[in-house]
């Protein structure tokens, strides 16, 4: 996997804010298109306004949305694109919240958060076109309520979970 690859170098280039995201896109791309000659970054349409983070036809078509955030200093609208997150939150440390419709339906519409890219992934039509949403965590710090929220949702059964000294890899298939 190529972030197996990445992990090195993950955990320091997470503490560069404001080009995080833009550059795991960089790397993953600089990994993955000598396996599929087509791979890009930022330019399948996705909806309105909106272009999958990644896009892939080799082996199969696949589309993903990734999101970077730290454990700590993050804006709880980054989960759903609200302020209160309460509804997410569990009271024991170990336990995991499934995404659920209730949560579903107070998604705010025009803000960009994770649960939003699910939801955009979720709704694009193709059905031959696999859909993956990728979230990497980076573990500086004590995780505040952001942190360990953002640890604890479920956002597909179909989950995979890469653990990393610094950094936290999850990815769901949608």
């Amino acid at each position: 996997m190529a972030f197996d690859a990445l992990a090195p170098n993950l955990g320091v280039v997470l503490n560069a804010v404001g080009c995080r995201e833009g550059w795991l896109q960089g790397e993953l791309y600089r990994h993955l298109v000598a396996q599929d000659l087509d791979f890009q970054v930022n330019s399948y349409k996705l909806g309105p306004r909106k272009k999958a983070d990644l896009y892939g036809i080799r082996p199969v078509p696949m589309i993903a949305e990734l999101k970077v955030f730290g454990v700590e200093g993050f804006y709880n609208k980054n989960l759903d694109g609200r302020s209160n997150i309460d509804i997410y939150r569990t009271s024991k440390s170990d336990t995991r919240i499934d995404l659920t419709d209730e949560h579903l339906q107070r998604v705010h519409p025009s803000v960009d958060s994770l649960i939003r890219d699910y939801q955009r992934l979720r709704d694009h039509p193709s059905r031959d076109t696999e859909k993956y949403l990728i979230l990497a965590l980076h573990l500086k710090g004590e995780p505040d309520s952001f942190g360990q929220t953002v640890r604890a949702v479920r956002i597909s059964i179909n989950e995979w979970t890469f653990d990393y000294p610094s950094v936290m890899v999850r990815v769901w298939a949608i």
